[in-house]
């Protein structure tokens, strides 16, 4: 079983910051963050997504869960979320979940992009956080988030999901709005990796697979 740290919440996106270290206590703000000791690569980009944002939404760092202050966000497969029976392997593939308990808040799910799904769907149901293009996002003006009982759960409907473009587009852009391919631009891993089909090709291989020379 991994181990837990917490880190103090201080920069946005200082991802440094926030895996294997400890702020001081002079520095630290209302609400903290804990992650895996060693994470994976997909759960420090959801932790680094969920301090940048709270950095911006939330005024003076100022969190509170059923009344309760000092809110522990528990991001990824932790040791606390292990405890309270929401390690990753409790999810199926992309299936996501935001529970509290107390002032402690597990965002986890399965697979590469079930923790990643769980931070962005509480940005966006709980703190109204929304990606509408590449350039063009809306982060409403910081306030202090008060938030009763949490609890949301969800898996995508559909197995496959692209909006296919030919122009070169964000793959952050695809993968905050839950697409798991995007077109023939790679997803990287750390944003949850590609839904890939073939070889020879994810389509219009006619040609490909048949040798026309010999019909």
């Amino acid at each position: 079983m991994k181990t837990r740290m917490c880190c103090a919440v201080i920069l946005a996106g200082a991802l440094g910051a926030l895996v294997g270290c400890r702020v001081e206590q002079k520095d630290a703000r209302p609400y903290v963050v804990d992650v895996p000791v060693a994470p994976e690569v997909w759960e420090a980009t959801a932790t680094a997504e969920l301090t940048n944002y709270l950095s911006r939404i939330a005024l003076s760092g100022r969190v509170t869960v059923e009344g309760r202050d000092r809110v522990v966000f528990h991001v990824g497969n932790t040791a606390f979320a292990e405890s309270k029976g929401l390690s990753s392997a409790a999810f199926q593939e992309e299936e996501w979940a935001i529970e509290s308990f107390g002032r402690d808040v597990v965002l986890n799910g399965g697979g590469t992009r079930g923790c990643l799904y769980a931070v962005w769907h509480f940005l966006e149901d709980f703190g109204d956080v929304h990606w509408w293009a590449d350039n063009d996002e809306y982060v409403p003006e910081a306030r202090p988030l008060a938030f009763g009982k949490l609890s949301a759960r969800g898996k995508p409907h559909f197995i496959y999901r692209d909006v296919y473009r030919w122009r070169k587009a964000d793959s952050r852009t695809a993968a905050r709005n839950r697409l798991n391919r995007n077109g023939d631009i790679p997803i990287p891993l750390a944003y949850g990796g590609s839904f890939d089909y073939g070889p020879p090709y994810h389509c219009h291989t006619y040609n490909q697979d048949i040798n026309f020379e010999h019909l």
